[in-house]
């Protein structure tokens, strides 16, 4: 009797650790599955973040950046400059009162033949000289960009429309009235208000043109580009990678870039030049020696119609070419 008790509380004892070790088994064999499916869940995490990724790639602007403002620009017989404090200094003919610039900080400069407009920091428009046609008396919109032209004025406002006010607000086929000032619907990021049409830089990098199309100046090419020029004859525009290319009268070269890579430019009425290297680059009609550079390291350069001026880094102007006037002479 005593052998079979004791057997059977040797069986029962066997059992029980049989069945602890069985239920410790299904544990970790849990505890496994469950640190499998963490594992599945961070490669779905680290998944989701590459996803992310892509999407922050696919996100990136491709359009080209807004052109830098102009801080110096030369008109028919006079130059203007924005100096160091925000002020713009102006030199030569003051027959229309050109280089009576008002007081003010401004940001972004421009002159045309006998008028100039600037961009105060507030961001509206001030414009003087002569006002005939209505030219120097901008409308009270917020802008980013302003330009000056023969006997019209255009700016670019914060939705990107170009607004212009002055001569061409119809389109009689005859001076001044030459449809310049009916500019199409934006966005843009730039206008240039030439003598007698004007260009707008869309938002995509094309140009487009409109009023009178002298010498195919308000046809431009179907290229893509960073920032554009014209004043009267020709226009020119700065691609992608930094090359010029032109359209419009080149009777005297102006529309022959040299095969340079460049950071600004600017036109005047028989001649061109853009900064490359920091270096002023000339091309066109030299009767004055206004595409003969003086020699420096320069930020900007701003073309009046016989003349030439650059502007380094801290503000200071050098300028060369005809100086009748005193347009030259800073």
């Amino acid at each position: 009797m005593n052998r079979l008790l004791f057997t059977l509380l040797l069986m029962s004892l066997v059992f029980v650790a049989c069945e602890d070790w069985r239920i410790q088994s299904d544990d970790d064999s849990s505890d496994d599955d469950d640190s499998s499916d963490d594992d599945d869940s961070s490669d779905d995490d680290d998944s989701s973040d590459d996803d992310d990724s892509s999407d922050d790639d696919d996100s990136s602007d491709d359009e080209p950046l807004p052109p830098a403002p102009a801080m110096i620009s030369g008109g028919g017989y006079h130059s203007c400059v924005i100096d160091s404090a925000g002020a713009i200094q102006c030199w030569g003919d003051n027959t229309y009162g050109q280089t009576s610039a008002p007081a003010g900080v401004f940001t972004q400069l421009n002159s045309g033949f006998y008028h100039s407009c600037a961009l105060t920091s507030a961001g509206t428009a001030a414009c003087w000289g002569p006002g005939a046609s209505g030219q120097t008396s901008p409308p009270a919109t917020l802008f980013t960009q302003v330009s000056a032209g023969g006997n019209h004025s255009c700016g670019v406002d914060l939705t990107g429309e170009i607004e212009c006010w002055g001569a061409g607000q119809t389109d009689e086929g005859a001076w001044p009235h030459l449809g310049q000032s009916i500019a199409p619907s934006g966005p843009f990021s730039q206008v240039v208000a030439g003598y007698g049409y004007t260009c707008g830089l869309r938002t995509s990098g094309l140009v487009e043109c409109w009023g009178e199309d002298l010498y195919g100046r308000a046809s431009p090419p179907p290229t893509v580009f960073t920032q554009i020029s014209g004043a009267y004859y020709h226009t020119c525009g700065l691609t992608l990678l930094g090359a010029v290319e032109c359209w419009g009268s080149d009777t005297s070269g102006q529309s022959s870039p040299p095969p340079m890579t460049f950071t600004q430019i600017s036109t005047g009425s028989y001649h061109a030049c853009g900064i490359s290297a920091g270096a002023v680059v000339c091309w066109g009609g030299n009767n004055h020696g206004q595409t003969t550079p003086t020699a420096g390291t320069f930020e900007q350069v701003g073309l009046g119609e016989f003349h030439t001026c650059a502007r380094t880094s801290d503000g200071s102007v050098t300028c060369w070419g005809k100086d009748q006037q005193g347009q030259a002479s800073p």
